[in-house]
C-alpha cells in the first residue's frame, strides 16, 4: 500500500468510523449518498461488520503487509460467511458480476453492478459474463457522504449533521483531493444539501456550467482543474442507461494513468 495520505487518514482520523472500501492506490474515486443497510433489520450484523468496523479494520491492513494483497483476502461465499473473511480491501470478495436475487446465486447489488460496469469502459475491458466475479474494487476506492445507513434516502437532521462532520473530518483530506478522477453519484444530493455540499471548492476544481442531459433522465456535470476531473451524476442504482456510463467513461480517458 503506497498511498501515504491514507495511512495518515486511517492513522490520524478518530471521528469518522467509516472510511470507505477498495483499492486506496487507485486513480479513481466514488462518493455516493450513503450504504443501503438497515441496521435496524440486520439479522447477520454486516452494519457492524461493514461500517462500525471500518476504520479499525484500515488500521489492521496498513500495519500488517499480508492483508494488503487482495490475493489473501478469502472467499465470502466459500463457507459460512464470518467476520474474519471480510476485508475493506476487498468486500464480499467471490461475488458475480449479476444483480442479486436470491443470496445463492452470489450476485452484486444494482449500484455496484453498475460502478463494474462503468470501471470496465473505464479500462477498456469488454466480455464479462455472469458468470464472472465483480472486481471493480481493485481499480477504484468507494465512500459515502453519508455515514446514516438506510435502504432509501431521506433527508433529516441525523443526516445532516453525518454528511457535515464526513465533511469536515474526512473528505476534505488530501487523500480524497489525490484523484484524478473522482466520480460524485449522488444525483439530487448535492442540491439538496447546498449550503454543506461544495464540490468546486471540496476538491478544488472547476464546474462549466453545462448539464449534460442523456436518454432517460441520466445526466452529468464536469469540473476539471488541478490535473483531475469531476463528474457530479445520477447515482448509480436504478434505471441508469449504457449511453450515460459510456459517455462519462469517454470523459475519464484522459485522466486514466492505470
Amino acid at each position: 500500500m503506497k498511498n501515504s495520505y491514507f495511512k495518515e487518514l486511517v492513522r490520524e482520523n478518530n471521528k469518522v468510523k467509516f472510511i470507505g472500501y477498495g483499492n486506496p492506490d487507485a486513480n479513481i474515486l466514488i462518493i455516493g449518498k450513503e450504504c443501503a443497510i438497515d441496521p435496524k433489520h440486520d439479522k447477520d450484523n454486516i452494519y457492524e461488520l461493514v461500517i462500525t468496523k471500518n476504520r479499525e479494520q484500515w488500521l489492521s491492513i496498513i500495519n500488517d503487509t499480508n492483508k494488503q494483497n487482495p490475493d489473501n483476502i478469502p472467499y465470502w461465499f466459500s463457507t459460512y460467511p464470518t467476520e474474519e473473511k471480510f476485508s475493506p480491501l476487498y468486500p464480499f470478495k467471490g461475488q458475480l458480476f449479476t444483480q442479486k436475487k436470491k443470496i445463492e446465486n452470489k450476485g452484486t447489488n444494482t449500484t455496484w453492478y453498475n460502478y463494474q460496469k462503468l470501471i470496465d469502459r473505464i479500462n477498456n475491458h469488454s466480455g464479462r459474463t455472469k458468470a464472472d466475479e465483480i472486481d471493480f474494487l481493485k481499480h477504484c476506492f468507494i465512500t459515502e457522504f453519508s455515514g446514516v445507513c438506510s435502504l432509501y434516502s431521506k433527508k433529516s437532521p441525523e443526516v445532516t449533521e453525518s454528511i457535515k462532520n464526513r465533511i469536515t473530518n474526512l473528505l476534505n483530506h488530501p487523500f480524497f483531493k489525490s484523484f484524478p478522477i473522482i466520480i460524485i453519484a449522488c444525483g439530487h444530493y448535492v442540491r439538496q444539501y447546498k449550503d454543506i455540499i461544495d464540490l468546486q471548492k471540496l476538491f478544488e476544481v472547476e464546474w462549466n456550467k453545462q448539464t449534460i442531459k442523456i436518454e432517460k433522465q441520466n445526466w452529468y456535470n464536469l469540473h476539471k482543474g488541478n490535473d483531475k476531473i469531476l463528474i457530479h451524476t445520477n447515482q448509480l442504482s436504478m434505471n441508469i442507461s449504457d449511453q450515460l456510463l459510456n459517455e462519462i467513461a469517454y470523459e475519464c480517458k484522459y485522466y486514466t494513468k492505470e
